[in-house]
């Protein structure tokens, strides 16, 4: 099984107690979690961010940058494996030594973490652009009649026609991201369409601003853009593997309804970790607290 973390789950008891499962239960880390684990002025709460993590660096895997898995073609190749940084992943144990090191007091690591920190700052910021939400925003309003509008916020079950509207901005958001990315990509035609990954983040862009006009919500502030960023990237990345573990409630909404969304167009996904792992996870840590007097979740 394999498991993308959301950045808000990387220190959490949840996350330990998958990892203890097993070496088969492996943990996903996209460059949007690594990013985010650097935003921390103090280097301390950097190394706390990944110290669960080092204490398991054989069943961690590190996927590559975002840039590089939206160029990927899904017609030559199943996506998961290709999605996958080996050089990273194979020197995650290194650097959970240098983790290690780190929190012992070496200056030299601590130095490098914050320089990357640095780095990372740099990221965020450019990550807090709500260009693309306007865009996806304009969209869904062009696709979406007024009325339609009132519905989402009344959390109205879609229509067949809105059903059809829906792949229709899909479609159109899916159209605007491709052209925008660096390398002019071509998206391909069904069936490989769906398992491209600019395909699933205009779904999952599309599904989290329904729900959001849903609340009423039509600006958002730079630091709910950024987490509404990551939020709909780590939901697509876990259409590919076993699903998603995050404390954010729209994250794990947006890709519960992704998931149904793309078996509903035939695609078939894996098995999904919050229907029956992630029980285990629960039972385990409250077995932990039990024994250490501590109330029950």
């Amino acid at each position: 099984m394999r498991v993308v973390i959301d950045s808000n789950r990387m220190r959490k008891p949840e996350l330990l107690a998958y990892l203890m499962l097993g070496p088969n239960h492996k943990a996903v880390i996209s460059d949007y979690s690594a990013i985010e684990s650097y935003k921390s002025q103090d280097p301390k709460s950097v190394l706390e961010h990944f110290r669960i993590v080092s204490s398991f660096p054989s069943q961690i895997i590190v996927l590559k940058a975002t840039a590089a898995v939206a160029s990927l073609d899904p017609s030559t190749a199943p996506m998961p494996e290709r999605m996958i940084d080996l050089e990273q992943t194979a020197g995650f144990p290194k650097f959970s030594e240098a983790m290690t090191m780190a929190y012992r007091g070496n200056r030299s690591v601590i130095r490098q973490i914050e320089e990357r920190r640095g780095w990372a700052q740099d990221q965020l910021l450019s990550m807090t652009d709500d260009g693309d939400f306007r865009e996806v925003l304009a969209i869904i309003r062009q696709v979406f009649s007024a009325d339609q509008w009132k519905r989402f916020r009344r959390k109205e079950t879609f229509t067949p026609e809105m059903q059809a509207q829906l792949h229709v901005a899909i479609m159109m958001t899916a159209e605007a991201l491709a052209n925008g990315h660096p390398t002019g990509m071509v998206l391909p035609e069904p069936p490989h369409l769906h398992h491209h990954f600019t395909f699933r983040l205009a779904m999952c862009h599309v599904i989290h601003l329904i729900d959001l006009a849903g609340a009423g919500a039509t600006n958002r502030k730079p630091k709910q853009v950024l987490n509404d960023r990551v939020d709909v990237f780590h939901a697509a990345y876990a259409t590919y593997f076993n699903g998603l573990m995050t404390t954010d409630e729209k994250a794990a909404l947006t890709h519960h309804h992704a998931r149904s969304a793309l078996q509903s167009l035939g695609v078939t996904l894996a098995e999904n970790y919050a229907d029956q792992t992630q029980r285990q996870v629960l039972d385990l840590i409250n077995d932990r607290r039990a024994k250490a007097g501590k109330p029950l979740l």
